[in-house]
C-alpha cells in the first residue's frame, strides 16, 4: 500500500503547468496545417431522422451508418427489430421521452459549426500525419446515453446527447456517477472524437495482454491527440482536472516506483488491469488525490519519452507498433525524484 506521506503535492505548482508547448516546431506543423485541404462532411443524423417518416429514404441515403445505429447504437436487443429498422426508428423517434431528449439536444446544438471547424483542424493535422488516409464522414446522433462517440470504417459518430453539460439533470438520475458527468460537456466533444479515431487506428495484438502493453496503447491514444489536437489542455486530453493533472505530474517517479514495487507491469488478469486503464474517480491503492486511469498517465510519458529519442518513428509507425514492452525499454522511461 502507498502512503499518502511518499506523494507530495503543492497547489502553486499548478502555476507551472498551464498552456501549451508551443515550439518552433509546432508552429511550423501549425502554418503547413492552416493551409490543407481537407473534405469534412458532418451529418446531422439525429436531425435527419426526426424530421422525415420515410425511413427507408433515410436508409438509402445513409446505409452503412443507418445500419451502425440502428444494429449498434441503439441495441435494441429485439431481432424483429433488427430485421424491420424502420419500425425501431419509428418507435424511437416517436417515443415523447426521446422527443423532449432531441429538443434538448436542438437547443444546445442548433447550431453545430464552431464543432466542425475545430475537427476540420484536427483531421487537417492528422492529414499532416497520415497523408495518405482518407478523412471520416462524421455522424451525429443521440441514443438515449448509450455512446458518447463511435467508430466503425470511415465513419465517425458523436452522441451529442452525451454532452449537454454538468447541470443536465437526467444524468443524476440515471445514476451517471460525478466524474463521468463532469465530461458530459462540450468542451469533450472534440477530444473525445479523436480519442475515438485515435483508438480505431491502434493495430491489436491479442497476444499483448500485460498491464504495461494496455498502458502503452493508451498512450499512444494520448499521444495521437497531442498531435492531431496540439493546442487543447492536456487536462482535458486525459479527462483529469487541473489538479489531478500535476498531482500526477509532481508525483511521477512514486507513481512509477508503485508500478514497480507491486510488480503490475506485467498483471495479466483484466480486474487488476482495470483498477490503472479506464475511467474511475480514484486509482485503488493509491491516495484518494491519485485520479483514475492512472496507468494511461503513465503510458502517455512512456509514449513520450519514446518518441521523443526515436525522431524517425513516424505517428503511424507509432500507431502500428503492439510490443508496449519494446517501447518501455526503448523510451528509457525513469522519473526523477523530486
Amino acid at each position: 500500500m502507498m502512503h499518502k506521506n511518499l506523494f507530495r503535492f503543492s497547489f502553486l505548482a499548478m502555476l507551472f503547468f498551464v498552456g501549451c508547448n508551443c515550439n518552433n516546431s509546432q508552429k511550423n506543423i501549425d502554418s503547413k496545417v492552416a493551409t490543407m485541404p481537407v473534405n469534412l462532411n458532418v451529418v446531422r443524423f439525429d436531425k435527419e431522422i426526426f424530421s422525415t417518416n420515410d425511413f427507408a429514404a433515410l436508409q438509402k441515403k445513409y446505409p452503412s451508418f443507418f445500419k451502425l445505429y440502428c444494429e449498434r447504437i441503439l441495441q435494441s436487443g429485439d431481432k424483429a427489430h433488427l430485421e424491420e429498422p424502420q419500425k425501431l426508428l419509428k418507435d424511437f423517434t416517436q417515443n415523447n421521452s426521446i422527443k423532449g431528449l432531441y429538443d434538448t439536444v436542438q437547443k444546445s446544438f442548433s447550431d453545430f459549426s464552431i464543432y466542425e471547424n475545430e475537427l476540420k483542424q484536427a483531421f487537417q493535422y492528422h492529414q499532416y500525419y497520415f497523408p495518405k488516409a482518407s478523412t471520416p464522414k462524421v455522424y451525429t446522433f443521440i441514443s438515449e446515453f448509450g455512446y458518447g462517440c463511435i467508430t466503425a470504417d470511415s465513419m465517425l459518430g458523436i452522441g451529442l446527447d452525451m454532452f449537454l453539460g454538468e447541470q443536465y439533470p437526467y444524468y443524476v438520475s440515471l445514476q451517471f456517477p460525478n466524474f463521468i458527468i463532469k465530461k458530459c460537456t462540450p468542451k469533450y466533444i472534440i477530444p473525445s472524437a479523436m480519442k475515438a479515431w485515435g483508438q480505431s487506428l491502434i493495430a491489436e495484438d491479442n497476444s499483448k495482454n500485460k498491464l504495461i502493453d494496455k498502458m502503452v496503447e493508451s498512450g499512444k491514444v494520448l499521444y495521437y491527440i497531442d498531435k492531431v489536437l496540439p493546442h487543447f489542455a492536456d487536462s482535458i486530453k486525459i479527462g483529469y482536472t487541473q489538479q489531478q493533472l500535476v498531482w500526477c505530474q509532481m508525483n511521477e517517479f512514486k507513481i512509477w516506483e508503485y508500478f514497480i514495487k507491486h510488480n503490475l507491469l506485467y498483471a495479466s488478469d483484466v480486474f487488476e488491469i482495470g483498477h490503472y486503464i479506464g475511467d474511475a474517480p480514484v486509482t485503488p491503492g493509491m491516495p484518494p488525490d491519485a485520479p483514475g486511469n492512472i496507468g494511461a498517465w503513465v503510458g502517455w510519458q512512456i509514449v513520450q519519452h519514446y518518441m521523443q529519442s526515436h525522431s524517425s518513428v513516424t505517428l503511424p509507425q507509432l500507431m502500428n507498433e503492439t510490443d508496449g514492452q519494446k517501447i518501455l525499454q526503448e523510451s528509457k522511461y525513469k522519473p526523477e525524484k523530486k
